[in-house]
């Protein structure tokens, strides 16, 4: 579970200080993280996330995905 966890703070820490704006999910619950066969944990339904520039926000309406981890 500590490995889950682990997981799941590095893709949320991409999220948040990885990328050009900030993605903030809004709606992390246990139903949100997949786990492959190797038990790594993978956050999905970014359906209501929010993408943060300085004081502004806007609400994604594109699906977000990747083709690789979202964690080193």
């Amino acid at each position: 579970r500590l490995d889950i966890m682990i997981d799941v703070a590095c893709a949320l820490e991409y999220l948040h200080h990885g990328y050009s704006e900030t993605i903030v999910h809004c709606d992390l619950k246990s139903s949100n993280v997949l786990l492959d066969e190797n038990m790594t944990a993978y956050i999905s339904d970014f359906g209501i996330a929010k993408i943060l520039v300085g004081q502004n926000y806007s609400t994604l309406t594109a699906t977000l995905g990747t083709t690789d981890t979202l964690h080193q």
